[in-house]
This record gives C-alpha cells, structure tokens and sequence, in this order.
C-alpha cells in the first residue's frame, strides 16, 4: 500500500510524456481545398470591391458589405461596417469614375478561408484639357483625349493582401491591406496601422446583407446538360438536312442525355 503514490506518481508522469510527444507530433492543420465555385466567387469579390470604392455607391454600403461583420481595412484603418462605409465616401465619385485597376490575383487556400494578394494601379482621368493636370478638374470630352495621354499614374501603387472567409451570404474581405510599392532587396516594414482612439465596437451578432447587384453563378451541374444539347441538335439537322436517320446507339445516348438533365433539374429545385 505504501507504494500507491510512487506508482501514481509514475503513472502520471509516463501519462503526460506520452501526452507531450503527441502534442509535439500533431500536424499543422492542412488548408481546405477550394472548389472552382470558390475561386470565381472570390475574384468576383475583388472585382466588385474596384467599382464600388471608385462608385461610392449606395452611400458607401456597397463597399462596406464586401467585408464580414467584423471585417477591417488597414490603411487607412476601417473597421465594421459603419467605418468602412465612411472610408468609401468621398468627393471624387460617381457612376463613371474609373480609378483603381487591380490585376495579377493569386488566390490561396487557407485552413480559415483564404488568402489573396493582386496589384493596384490607379490612374487618374478626371483631367480637364486646360485644368492645368489637376484631378478634379473636369468633366472633359471624352473626343478631346483620343489620340493622346489625358490620364495620370497617380501617387497610389503597390498591392493588397487579403485574408477571404466563408459567410452565409458568401465570400468576404475578412481583412484588406494595402503594401505601398518600395524598390530594394529589403524594404523596411510598414507601420502598424493607425486604430482610432474613438473606434466603435463591432457586433457579428446580426446578420450580413448580401452584397448589391450580385447574381450568384450558375452551378456547373446546370449548365452540362446545355453542352450535350449540342449533339441532339446535330442528329436533328442531320436528318432534315441530310436524311440520316439515328441508330439505336444515337438513341440510347440521347435518351440517356435527356433523363440525367431531368434528374439534375429535379434535384437543384429540390435544393
């Protein structure tokens, strides 16, 4: 009996051991696989975000709702939907104002969602002929700038880098941040970002719009009986043009094509 707290003592220890060398032996979470869905839903995302901050439409919630509940915009520092709709206010918008063009986009699969980062050109067109080169000059005559440079590089270049995730109403900027360009082997690091002393707090509790003029893409399963059309529409030229007629073969390819687009459309409404 007297041994009982040495071998407790053991037990233990051997217990936590093995416990600690599991620990040590885990693998880091493997990213989650994103479908091709996934990958045109988020350049749709960055896509929308250029016409919307250059738009400033619906007050600035256009662009607010492209970022989660909780989702932040670095330099200038935006968080929540309220801030983020007041960051893509400004003087310099409207319906035709055309400023950032975002190219190159990487997209990365993360265990959270994912990340992506694209490079940012903006140019400048709002410059009136005799305006001197100031932005905001204008309007001009779109005839006047044929045939020669009207437009400017402004200042802004560089890229973003973007962390994406998943809601129920689609995907959404979790974070955006802006790395302005910087020659050399090794630029200094960029300051952290400025937090307003008077931020407002954020809620994830309600739920999130979903974001302004979006038609969700079709599904690839809708679309694959419309490319089997092609070889029922052969046989039927086929045979008012030419006078072949089908063979058994042709038929049951056919009525096959026919019955999997049936079912595919039963099961989408079923959904």
């Amino acid at each position: 009996m007297k041994r009982t707290p040495r071998v407790a003592a053991t037990a233990i220890g051997l217990f936590l051991t093995a416990a600690t060398a599991t620990a040590q032996g885990i693998a880091p979470a493997k990213p989650a696989p994103l479908t091709p869905m996934d990958y045109i839903e988020i350049r749709q995302l960055v896509s929308r975000y250029a016409f919307a901050v250059d738009t400033g439409s619906n007050n600035g919630y256009d662009y607010a709702d492209l970022f989660s509940a909780d989702g932040e915009f670095m330099r200038p520092y935006a968080r929540g939907r309220e801030q983020l709709a007041a960051l893509a206010r400004g003087t310099r918008l409207g319906p035709n104002n055309t400023v950032h063009y975002i190219m190159n986009h990487v997209i990365e699969p993360t265990p959270d969602g994912a990340v992506g980062k694209e490079y940012l050109i903006e140019l400048n067109w709002d410059i009136a002929p005799t305006g001197g080169g100031q932005r905001g000059t204008g309007p001009i005559n779109g005839w006047d700038v044929i045939g020669r440079k009207a437009g400017e590089l402004a200042r802004t270049g560089g890229h973003y880098e973007d962390v994406y995730v998943k809601t129920p109403v689609g995907w959404r900027f979790k974070k955006r941040d802006f790395i302005p360009s910087r020659s050399g082997a090794d630029p200094a690091p960029l300051p952290p970002p400025r937090v307003p002393a008077n931020a407002a707090a954020v809620t994830t509790a309600a739920p999130l719009p979903a974001a302004a003029n979006f038609i969700p893409p079709t599904q690839q399963s809708s679309l694959t009986p419309l490319d089997y059309l092609e070889m029922a529409s052969a046989t039927v030229l086929g045979f008012l043009v030419f006078g072949t007629v089908p063979g058994p073969a042709t038929w049951g390819g056919m009525a096959l094509i026919v019955a999997s687009g049936l079912y595919i459309i039963r099961r989408e409404r079923a959904a």
